[in-house]
């Protein structure tokens, strides 16, 4: 990618030395698993009513956005006419910017969600505010998750190496397949640019893997069927 891009600005001029070369699999340091349901609604109870991490944490669960683009949410984006919010903007440890990629331009549906940001909104909020704003800036997901969400996660016994604002989006994309999505509505929902990003994303639990095999196991291999004639 270094040479392609060196190449489009003119600043090399031979052949990519690099083509062909591999990097191998990525391998995870980190659990990167989805949340199970009953993790989620222990997570939530725990927060504060009314507080800027508990909207955060059913907006991730609600959306699927990412972290980055629920800080840097301006009221402008939130319809609340229609339930959407407009994905336009990103906010990067604290610097407002485009979004990490021309697929990460969507709307999603903010469904029951609508009502909680409709008691959220000042009265005076103009449409550049941030919706999560600390004297008018944006506020930091790193300072929320080290000192707000990290000790619920602890509290309930949730936490573990890797749970954060991610596993949340991570959640809500694994969940969407099993709702019904199809794996097309799921990587448009998450904003990714193919399909096999959303796959990586998409971690079905081993207890809904093991109902699933089983209806299919109800279906092919009934409990009453015997070895009669055998």
């Amino acid at each position: 990618g270094l040479f392609t891009v060196a190449t489009q600005w003119g600043y090399w001029t031979q052949s990519n030395p690099v083509i062909g070369t591999t990097i191998g699999e990525k391998e995870w340091k980190r659990d990167n698993r989805a949340l199970t349901d009953i993790e989620v609604p222990l997570i939530v109870d725990a927060l504060e009513c009314g507080s800027p991490v508990r909207l955060i944490v059913e907006t991730l669960m609600a959306t699927g956005l990412r972290i980055s683009e629920m800080i840097g949410l301006k009221w402008k984006y939130v319809d609340l006419e229609n339930g959407m919010i407009q994905v336009r903007e990103r906010n990067y440890r604290g610097k407002q910017d485009k979004l990490k990629s021309k697929k990460s331009r969507r709307t999603v549906p903010l469904g029951t969600l609508v009502a909680k940001y409709r008691d959220w909104k000042p009265a005076e909020a103009s449409g550049d505010d941030y919706v999560l704003n600390n004297g008018g800036d944006p506020l930091d997901e790193r300072v929320l998750l080290r000192c707000q969400l990290r000790p619920v996660l602890k509290k309930v016994g949730v936490y573990f190496e890797g749970c954060g604002w991610h596993s949340f989006r991570r959640t809500h994309l694994t969940a969407m397949p099993e709702a019904g999505a199809t794996a097309f509505e799921t990587s448009e929902q998450a904003g990714h640019a193919n399909m096999e990003t959303t796959s990586i994303y998409v971690k079905p639990s081993m207890v809904r893997r093991s109902e699933a095999a089983q209806r299919v196991m109800d279906r092919y291999l009934p409990s009453n069927a015997s070895c009669a004639g055998i």
